[in-house]
């Protein structure tokens, strides 16, 4: 709770977060320039979710939260494959996807 995530970077998915069957609660936090960039380091978006990425039945609460500035390729702010997520009063802000999807990318949901 009340956390702030700021610059984090993954090579492959969710450049905060990620989880596989995975259950959580994100409330009253700030996500800021987070990314996801290819394996060799370049700063080109690549692969999903610029702050969470979830699959494999993943279950989440995400509430009061912010979500600026973030970018991969499929989900700017957050990607799910088959999971759950239940999002309630954030502001999604200059979130980018090079692919598709600049806020959620959804998958077998």
């Amino acid at each position: 709770k009340s956390s702030t995530f700021t610059q984090m970077t993954s090579k492959v998915a969710g450049g905060a977060l990620t989880g596989s069957n995975a259950y959580g609660i994100i409330a009253s936090s700030t996500f800021t320039n987070c990314s996801v960039e290819k394996p060799d380091g370049s700063k080109q978006q690549s692969f999903n979710g610029g702050v969470l990425n979830l699959d494999s039945g993943s279950k989440w609460l995400i509430f009061d939260s912010d979500f600026n500035n973030n970018s991969a390729q499929y989900a700017g702010a957050i990607s799910l494959d088959g999971s759950v997520v239940y999002v309630d009063d954030c502001d999604f802000n200059d979130n980018t996807a090079s692919t598709s999807a600049s806020i959620m990318y959804l998958l077998r949901c």
